[in-house]
């Protein structure tokens, strides 16, 4: 009996040990594991998963408070979303607010899945247990692998057309060519540059000035910015042309003058325009045909021996005896019309003009014609009767 109780008090203080290490294991992993907390339960629905696990744990903002408990899909089969059950400890529920989101996460070198809960701000109220956490879905890498292939391509694309651009440089076509392998046209080149900053910086200098000038109060804009009591003025005087304006307006509406007439009678503005269509034409076929030479003035006009010959007709006329008699008798006649009083006493208006003087009037000289045979004829005739007048004139004389 003395050899078996040292043996059995051995065995039974190594059991011991060993059920409070285990207890001991036992409540520190509880604790880890929110085990011994009362639990409260939320839902988050995402449209996939991947790869999340019942067990995974629940982090807030880094911090381990709970776990997934259930995965499943909802009751409805018409809803797209796939329902997660986690289980958080109380004492974190003022922590998680309605504006919390709740996303899918990976950690670790095996890409284990955790769900991760963004604290939610102070100005949101709390989010009561069993409520539905909006949540963040994840990124499906399936389908962005799948794309992969086109994004290969196009990376391929751009590296073949980088690659064609790169030689066409190389071998000095182009502008950007002709600089990487020419010197005098990269230096023409990096001139044109220089002296584009340069004009850049000067125009920059200049805005500069205005705009200190503006803030200074110089010029119109400046006073309107400095001056208050200019640009009052000028505004008042603004909203006068506006009222005058106005004012003009609603008279015009309200009248019956051509004006109204004109805006609200398309027909009538239809027929003006056409006459002064008509008019305006008239006007340059007579001016046309005076250029021309053609008619008395167009000869008076463009013809000088003519109009010497007329000057020379008329001065005649005024000294010929017959006019002179008639200047004689008209006061005596009874229907006659007396002198005029702002004249001297035996003058008329013919006695005004004077011979022409040779030097006096200089024109250029006119342009050749060509005449019809009935002008040519009245030329003829208006030259005859000038001498005609002379030879009258000239033998009582």
């Amino acid at each position: 009996m003395s050899q078996v109780a040292p043996q059995a008090i051995k065995a039974g203080l190594l059991v011991t040990t060993a059920i409070a290490l285990l207890t001991v294991a036992v409540f520190v992993v509880g604790d880890s594991q929110n085990l011994w907390q009362r639990q409260v339960e939320y839902e988050i629905h995402f449209s996939r998963t991947n790869g999340l696990l019942v067990g995974a744990p629940v982090a807030l903002s880094g911090v381990n408070v709970g776990s997934v408990v259930d995965i499943g899909f909802p009751p409805h089969p018409l809803a797209r979303y796939i329902t997660v059950q986690i289980e958080v400890g109380r004492k974190m529920m003022p922590r998680i607010r309605k504006d919390t989101v709740a996303s899918i996460r990976t950690q670790g070198i095996l890409g284990d899945k955790y769900i991760e809960l963004t604290a939610g701000t102070p100005a949101a109220p709390p989010l009561d247990g069993g409520a539905v956490i909006p949540e963040l879905d994840p990124i499906d890498y399936e389908a962005v692998l799948g794309q992969s292939g086109d994004i290969v391509a196009n990376i391929l694309e751009l590296t073949a057309s980088l690659r064609n651009v790169l030689q066409a440089i190389d071998q000095g076509e182009g502008l950007l060519g002709a600089i990487v392998r020419s010197s005098d046209q990269g230096e023409v080149t990096f001139s044109a540059i220089h002296d584009t900053v340069t004009n850049l910086a000067a125009i920059t200098e200049r805005v500069e000035a205005i705009i200190t000038g503006v803030d200074r109060g110089e010029g119109l804009l400046g006073a309107l910015v400095r001056d208050n009591d200019t640009a009052e003025g000028i505004l008042l005087r603004l909203n006068r042309s506006a009222e005058n304006l106005d004012r003009f307006a609603q008279r015009i509406n309200e009248s019956e003058g051509l004006i109204p007439r004109l805006i609200a009678d398309r027909q009538l503005g239809d027929r003006i325009t056409t006459n002064l269509e008509s008019t305006t034409d008239d006007l340059a076929d007579v001016a046309h045909k005076i250029r021309s030479g053609e008619g008395t003035l167009g000869l008076l006009v463009n013809d000088r021996r003519l109009y010497d010959e007329t000057t020379e007709f008329v001065h005649s006329t005024r000294t010929s005896w017959t006019f002179r008699l008639y200047q004689g008798i008209r006061g005596l006649w009874p229907f006659g019309r007396p002198p005029a009083t702002n004249r001297a006493a035996g003058r008329s208006a013919l006695d005004d003009i004077e011979p022409p003087a040779p030097q006096a009037r200089r024109r250029p000289p006119a342009r050749p014609l060509t005449r019809s045979p009935r002008s040519a004829a009245s030329i003829t005739t208006q030259t005859q009767r000038p001498s005609q007048a002379r030879s009258t004139a000239g033998g009582p004389q």
